[in-house]
């Protein structure tokens, strides 16, 4: 059987993000990571950074951004957070 419960929390924490609920966005998303067994963790560490630079946390945006840079499917998005990180400071 798949465990899918990394999926749920990913799922939640895409939720939390929608309603701006940053901080427990954080914590559903960091449960998806932990729990594993996610197709495109590129993408819950990409909407981690997002989160966190929400949060003006732009030091935490860009270390989580850089980890989604190394999945091919976000790299490109996460390159131009990281860009934009670099030209706002």
């Amino acid at each position: 059987m798949i465990d899918t419960r990394g999926k749920l929390y990913q799922r939640i924490g895409e939720v939390r993000i929608q309603r701006e609920d940053w901080e427990e966005a954080i914590k559903a998303l960091k449960s998806a990571l932990d729990k594993g067994g996610l197709q495109n963790p590129g993408q819950v560490k990409l909407l981690l950074g997002i989160a966190y630079f929400s949060l003006k946390k732009n030091g935490e945006a860009k270390a989580w951004f850089i980890k989604a840079s190394e999945h091919q499917q976000t790299r490109e998005q996460a390159e131009r957070w990281i860009t934009h990180l670099t030209t706002q400071t």
